[in-house]
């Protein structure tokens, strides 16, 4: 599965004990800025299983979104 992400991989493991936001942006959730809510399951699917489950924040991020 080939995801879009700004960070490294390195990030996502379970021992550096942090928690990995996904984002709804579009634009941070697929490169060409359409991004479903497939989109943004695939991507906590992915931080689940590289990183673990406890490990998984999910957060809007819509601050300064036009409405």
């Amino acid at each position: 599965m080939l995801l879009f992400t700004n960070t490294y991989f390195s990030f996502f493991q379970p021992s550096n004990g942090g928690v990995v936001m996904v984002n709804f942006y579009s634009c941070y959730v697929a490169p060409d800025c359409a991004a479903s809510i497939e989109d943004v399951v695939r991507h906590v699917q992915w931080v689940r299983k590289t990183a673990g489950v406890d490990h998984v924040g999910i957060g809007g991020d819509y601050n300064g979104i036009d409405t």
